[in-house]
């Protein structure tokens, strides 16, 4: 696993709400025990009430309260729901598509017997070519294309086309 990938992944999410969660919590303890020192130990060292700080220090006082509430709240939903959320890596796919990773898997199984496969164009050999749709004539026709040099392999009558019929009103057609 690299950086990027863990910098986008969820575990970096809750470690990131995690620590949110836990910084708030020690403003909200600081700022309590930052009120005691005002509240109590200062009016020992002759501390005179006075509404004129007074007022600030409350309203301060309740504001950072209150934003810190909201980021706790917020946090631990996210972080709750990010750990109840199921991994739904596997989305759904349209018919078309399964209609091709069908005939692809098919190609695979044929194509298993075939040890190498050499590339007419660059000469380089390997096991398995790319399977690609191939546009050029308005019909998806699904074409063996070499991995290195991008060039279709053969158009032999083995191949299995796949013609579709693209209406918007209508479900694509095989």
């Amino acid at each position: 696993m690299n950086l990027k990938t863990f910098l986008q992944g969820p575990w970096f999410q809750r470690i990131v709400l995690l620590v949110w969660l836990v910084s708030s919590a020690l403003v909200m303890v600081s700022q309590r025990t930052i009120d005691t020192i005002v509240n109590r130990t200062l009016y020992g060292y002759g501390l005179q009430f006075s509404y004129k700080w007074a007022i600030p220090y409350w309203t301060y006082a309740r504001l950072l309260y209150a934003t810190q509430f909201v980021a706790i709240g917020f946090s631990a939903v996210a972080l709750a729901s990010g750990f109840l959320k199921k991994n739904t890596s596997e989305k759904q796919t349209p018919k078309l598509e399964k209609k091709v990773e069908k005939n692809v898997a098919k190609r695979e199984e044929t194509n298993a017997h075939n040890i190498l496969i050499s590339c007419p164009s660059c000469k380089k050999v390997f096991g398995k070519p790319l399977v690609m749709l191939d546009f050029s004539n308005g019909k998806a026709k699904l074409v063996n294309v070499c991995p290195y040099c991008d060039t279709v392999l053969d158009k032999s009558a083995e191949q299995q086309d796949v013609e579709t019929i693209v209406d918007p009103t209508k479900e694509a057609v095989q």
